[in-house]
């Protein structure tokens, strides 16, 4: 072995050892703390088991609208795992873990080709791996339903990774297997969640960027315009406590930009009571000025890549990724605003502010590497960076321990509660918040002896 395929060798395997590390502490968390029970949304797919059972489950049951979503191709997964595994929800959070993997090997693949020295990409490689396998989503992690969140992002990444493999394709054959390839992923990620809808945004400005002929812009914007009005035929607005997402919008503009600022914020672990959250006065106070930080941080990045956009195609994967993150995060706050400030405070939702952050460290790291700055310069960057994030790191890892035990302790007490003969009505409640829906539904799975009953 000569000594260039050594030093290519000695690199692949440090490179890729913080993703095997980061799979393997985020499986042990869900193999430690998941529990096999359903829990709150997970009864809804009850109803679906039912008619299956009738031989009446049809493609419209599939299609419907869960609130301002159509999770059609997450439902066909949690299905296929019931009835493989009669319905066992504790499976259902290692499937939601694999499709984080091949998330997470993705990006890893785009950090590969962005970054080409080596010790840069190896640190990049392993901020990428802390922050993509942080606990502090725990609420995904650790529900099994949450596989949509997963599917979506996949999805959304893959369009993005499968059009800057065929912006670098030796043929037009394989150019364009790509491209249709990278519209069925955003095709799937569009019917996964609503915020699949912006792959197509974020896929269109990566096309863009690489300079794509007019026909590839037109046929990738048509393909959008088409899923994107299936997505909306005959699709109702979800009205909020507060009443309909825009009025409450327009009547509070500041509170939208808070909450989308929060929201940015959310990977410093954004609900009481953890993590560095009682440092600072005010329930949001942290969040918001992490957010800032974050927001503001991406200032001098794009004005850098503005002088270096000659080398725009280089820049462009990770710009598209931020752009969607950031559509997400702005459609999050507009559609859940009326529920209060407070929702703020779900875990769910940095699995799209988590991808901001990793995009913008990415971004930092490429730019540092084509600087003029010799390398023990770098190196005094590269440990800034790393030591002005490790306050927010802590605090999401603290934040996500408390809440990986919080809620086993709650998946536990759920399924103790429920095996009793007849349950209580606060047990009911603690489950699904209409306890008179998951009563009969209980029965029914109780009957089938699923989800360990």
């Amino acid at each position: 072995m000569s000594a260039k395929n050594e030093k290519s060798t000695f690199y692949k395997i440090f490179f890729y050892f913080p993703l095997i590390l980061g799979g393997i502490f985020i499986l042990t968390l869900i193999a430690h703390y998941g529990v096999n029970t359903p829990f709150w949304d997970q009864w809804d797919m009850v109803a679906l088991f039912q008619k299956a059972s009738h031989h009446s489950l049809g493609f419209a049951d599939l299609w419907h609208q869960h609130n301002e979503h159509r999770i059609f191709f997450p439902l066909l997964v949690l299905l296929a795992n019931a009835y493989l595994t009669h319905w066992n929800t504790f499976i259902e959070m290692f499937i939601s873990a694999f499709f984080a993997l091949v998330t997470a090997v993705l990006l890893f693949s785009l950090i590969k080709r962005s970054i080409q020295t080596y010790w840069l990409g190896i640190c990049a490689a392993l901020i990428v791996s802390v922050w993509f396998f942080s606990p502090v989503q725990w609420q995904n992690w650790l529900w099994g339903g949450q596989v949509a969140w997963f599917m979506t992002n996949l999805g959304a990444i893959a369009a993005l990774f499968l059009i800057t493999k065929g912006a670098d394709a030796k043929t037009e054959r394989t150019r364009h297997l790509l491209f249709l390839f990278a519209g069925l992923t955003a095709f799937i990620s569009t019917f996964s969640l609503a915020s699949g809808l912006f792959s197509w945004i974020a896929g269109l400005i990566l096309l863009i960027l690489n300079k794509e002929k007019k026909k590839i812009l037109e046929i990738w914007s048509l393909a959008g315009l088409i899923s994107i009005g299936l997505y909306y035929y005959h699709l109702s607005q979800t009205p909020t406590p507060s009443g309909s997402a825009s009025q409450f919008f327009i009547h509070h503009p500041l509170g939208f930009i808070k909450f989308f600022i929060a929201l940015l914020g959310g990977p410093v672990g954004s609900f009481s009571g953890g993590g560095l959250q009682t440092a600072l006065p005010g329930s949001l106070q942290l969040p918001l000025v992490v957010g800032g930080i974050l927001l503001a941080a991406l200032v001098p990045v794009a004005v850098l890549i503005w002088y270096r956009r000659n080398n725009i195609r280089a820049y462009a994967p990770w710009l598209a990724l931020i752009i969607y993150s950031l559509l997400c995060i702005l459609s999050t706050a507009y559609g859940r605003l009326g529920y209060g400030i407070d929702l703020v405070y779900k875990s769910r939702y940095t699995a799209f502010s988590l991808l901001y952050v990793i995009g913008l460290v990415v971004l930092a790291i490429m730019l540092l590497n084509e600087s003029r700055l010799k390398k023990y310069a770098k190196v005094v960057w590269v440990g800034s960076l790393m030591a002005l994030m490790l306050p927010i790191m802590i605090s999401s890892y603290a934040v996500g321990f408390h809440g990986f035990s919080s809620q086993s302790q709650l998946l536990k007490q759920t399924k103790a509660c429920t095996h009793a003969n007849p349950p209580t009505q606060d047990c009911l409640f603690q489950t699904y918040p209409k306890p008179w829906i998951v009563s009969p539904r209980l029965e029914y799975v109780k009957d089938r002896h699923w989800a360990g009953y």
